[in-house]
């Protein structure tokens, strides 16, 4: 025959070309939808601390374990294990291997059955993604497949997908699942003899199941090995059959369960394209706080054992970034009779006087000051059966700074204070703040100045990161934000299901926060003062703490709820414990345990010399521990007060050059039972004599209480004081007592207006008169609180 011209041979290599051409763009431009499906089939999410340590494993509702691993994070070891078993040339052939094929076949012709496949890696994951029954038909169709897979991914793609997907048996899909179900150890930490007997399994799940036919896996392990360079030695491949055959069902990682399940729930399981962009989510969790959160929480619960609380809640906020960086959901997620998987971070509890804080950051917003003088006198609000705030050690200190009473607790002044400043502003301040409270308002009264509105520890401890941040609290984190191909942070952006927290209502739609950056400063600096702390706590040594800090405590309903805030330069901490279910306790617990909680975290995990900044916009002045008004400072009464710039408190009017103390008319009856002090001392000098009417005060604004409603008609406590030998008092035109001051009485206003006057009997002379005013919006609390 004679030889092929030069011409023939061009023409039978274009022909070559193009029909090589054509097999190619057959290949890659043929639809093959069930790719995407393929790709689009849900994964395990793995939810991260902030270092890349696991919390959870998300896997799918069906128990499929799927856990994808990037090909740079699956060690060299298992991969070779895997191209040595099944595709030795996996790089040199383009999806059907030639070679391999005529091999199989000649194999399988001599032992007259089959004894060799020839299916490559790129046919096998053909294969998983449009099965087929087998037989001539099937084998061609799963070698069509590859081709086109080879013509859409890279050799690496392909083989980070196969390794990523090929079922092992047992639920486990992929190496990473695999080594965790036959191994119980992670991927990284497979040895090379591991590697090759996880690198059967897929054959035959059941066929070489190493507690069924260990033997079996042995003797295909050692084939394999064979072909090994550094070779594996059979003592090795034993001991890795019998560690696949010995192992121990993997405990579920769990560091915190109640943050990894909200987030499984709450963010949306995705998959395609790049899984693993998908799968691998990491938090802001820090594993060594959280750790210490959960261990400081578990003793403060055993302390609390005989009280009868058995559950409770922590939070740790970074206050530069709002990153959550601890989340103890409850005291054990497992403890099924005191409900330890329902999330105690989330679930609506009344505070306690943890409010305070943002009441008093309210007066300031209206005028007030550190400086200002409140009551702390016997209050009468409230129906027939009269409602008398208690403080919590069942005494009254009079006249007291504005400081004082924060930083003390003192019910008395704070009930005075919300029924100045509005029941409903205030609530109205408290969701500016972020607390969800609207469903609440229509029963409020004036006991929410003590806590008596439903929040969440969530959002208690968002709303404290104002203090740290000039007024405006943090967005709550929970994410880290995307980080390359490993991890990702699907809501960053979004802020889906309040994931990484905004507060509701007006700071929601971007209006500032209504806390001014002096007003945080000063509460903030009322709440480290330990002096000041003093009149309510006495020398509370607790709160003392090695680093500069700050903190509010609280109680509920009989010590069924007990609360801690506490905050560093660094971190802000809410504790919460009680019972979900809202089981009685026994005895009274204090709020001493959340506090011991959040001052060991501070103290732990702050950092040394950080330091609060100074309150912006704010200056020392000198005024009277007594009055709060303005002294010099050589008085003997004189302390240093922060105020805001521009504002200076009025002159001192109190202290006589005698050294005595005039004291306004509405502290006569206080001074007169505890500092036993005559009438005399109330009168003004060339004033013989004078009448007052000193509750209600003029101006004063009441509430119908709705729990009261069908009981009856709802009454005010009236009270009357002064030197006029005899006075009688009148309700608008009606006459409802007569005699000596002082008088008490009870009267049922109406809607609206009413007018009470103080009466000479003698000529009809007006001695003294106020007007109040019964509205019909809201309630009075009957709860004291601490």
């Amino acid at each position: 025959m004679d030889g092929l011209s030069p011409r023939r041979i061009v023409q039978r290599a274009v022909i070559a070309v193009i029909v090589i051409a054509g097999l190619w763009l057959g290949a890659r431009f043929q639809p093959f939808p069930e790719v995407q499906e393929f790709l689009n089939q849900p994964l395990t999410r793995v939810f991260l601390d902030n270092r890349g340590g696991v919390l959870y494993r998300d896997h799918l509702t069906d128990g499929t374990e799927r856990e994808w691993t990037d090909l740079n994070e699956i060690p060299r070891g298992v991969i070779r294990a895997f191209l040595a078993g099944e595709d030795s040339r996996y790089y040199l052939h383009p999806g059907v291997d030639p070679a391999s094929m005529l091999r199989a076949a000649l194999q399988n012709l001599g032992a007259g059955s089959v004894v060799s496949g020839a299916s490559t890696i790129t046919m096998q994951l053909a294969r998983l993604i449009t099965p087929h029954r087998g037989g001539i038909r099937g084998k061609l169709t799963e070698a069509w497949n590859a081709l086109r897979l080879e013509t859409r991914f890279s050799k690496d793609e392909i083989l980070e997908l196969y390794l990523n997907r090929v079922p092992f048996g047992r639920g486990a899909e992929g190496v990473t699942s695999a080594a965790r179900k036959y191994f119980g150890v992670s991927i990284d930490s497979m040895s090379p003899a591991r590697a090759v007997v996880l690198s059967i399994l897929p054959r035959s799940p059941s066929a070489y199941d190493p507690r069924e036919n260990p033997l079996a896996l042995l003797e295909a392990a050692g084939r394999v090995a064979e072909g090994m360079t550094p070779p594996i030695s059979h003592q090795a491949l034993a001991r890795a059959v019998e560690d696949s055959r010995r192992a121990l069902p993997v405990p579920r990682d769990f560091s915190a369960p109640h943050l990894s399940i909200r987030l499984a729930q709450d963010l949306p399981r995705q998959a395609g394209g790049e899984p693993a962009d998908r799968s691998r989510i990491r938090t802001t969790i820090d594993p060594d706080i959280q750790g210490a959160a959960r261990g400081l929480f578990s003793q403060a619960l055993y302390k609390a054992r005989e009280s009868r609380i058995h559950n409770g809640a922590v939070l740790v906020v970074h206050n530069q970034t709002g990153e959550v960086r601890a989340y103890v959901g409850s005291g054990d997620f497992f403890d099924d009779e005191h409900a330890g998987q329902i999330d105690g971070v989330r679930i609506r509890r009344q505070p306690g006087s943890t409010l305070k804080p943002f009441l008093y950051a309210m007066a300031m917003e209206e005028g007030y000051t550190a400086a200002s003088i409140l009551p702390d006198i016997p209050l009468e609000l409230g129906g027939a059966e009269v409602y008398i705030p208690l403080n919590f050690d069942n005494s009254y200190s009079g006249p007291v700074r504005l400081r004082e009473a924060l930083a003390s607790s003192l019910n008395v002044p704070a009930v005075w204070t919300v029924s100045r400043l509005g029941v409903q502003n205030f609530a109205s301040f408290l969701q500016n703040l972020g607390m969800d409270i609207e469903d609440q308002r229509e029963g409020l009264g004036t006991g929410i100045a003590l806590g008596n509105v439903e929040v969440t520890l969530e959002e208690l401890t968002r709303a404290y990161t104002s203090f740290t941040n000039q007024g405006s609290p943090r967005n709550l984190r929970y994410l880290l934000p995307s980080e390359g191909k490993s991890y990702s942070n699907p809501v960053a952006a979004t802020g889906i299901s309040g994931l990484n927290h905004s507060a509701t209502g007006i700071l929601q739609n971007g209006s500032p926060s209504p806390i001014s950056p002096e007003a945080a400063g000063i509460i903030r600096d009322i709440l480290s003062d330990s002096g000041a702390r003093t009149r309510g706590f006495g020398d509370y040594q607790l709160l003392k703490t090695k680093v500069p800090s700050f903190f509010k405590t609280g109680t509920a309903n009989q010590f069924t709820n007990i609360w801690a805030v506490g905050a560093s330069p660094e971190y802000t901490v809410g504790v919460w414990m009680g019972n979900v279910h809202g089981q009685t306790v026994q005895g009274t617990t204090g709020s001493s345990l959340p506090a011991w909680v959040a001052v060991e975290i501070l103290e732990a995990f702050t950092p040394p010399g950080t330091q609060f900044p100074e309150p912006p916009n704010t200056r020392q002045v000198w005024v009277s521990a007594i009055s709060g008004m303005a002294v010099a400072p050589s008085h003997p009464f004189a302390i240093s007060e922060l105020v805001p710039l521009g504002v200076t408190p009025p002159q001192d009017n109190w202290h006589r050059e005698d050294g005595s103390i005039v004291y306004p008319p509405e502290f006569q009856p206080w001074a007169l039972d505890a500092l036993d002090l005559s009438a005399q001392t109330w009168q003004s000098p060339g004033q013989e004599s004078w009448a007052r009417i000193l509750q209600p005060l003029d101006g004063a604004q009441f509430f119908d209480d709705p729990y009261l409603r069908l009981s009856g008609s709802q009454s005010i406590g009236v009270r009357a004081i002064g030197t006029t030998p005899e006075a009688v008092l009148y309700h608008n035109t009606r006459e409802v007592a007569r005699g000596a001051l002082p008088l008490a009485t009870i009267i049922t206003p109406h809607g609206g207006s009413n007018i009470l006057k103080l009466v000479s009997p003698g000529d009809g002379t007006v001695l003294h008169g106020v007007v109040f005013y019964l509205g019909r919006e809201g309630s009075d609390s009957r709860t004291d609180r601490e």
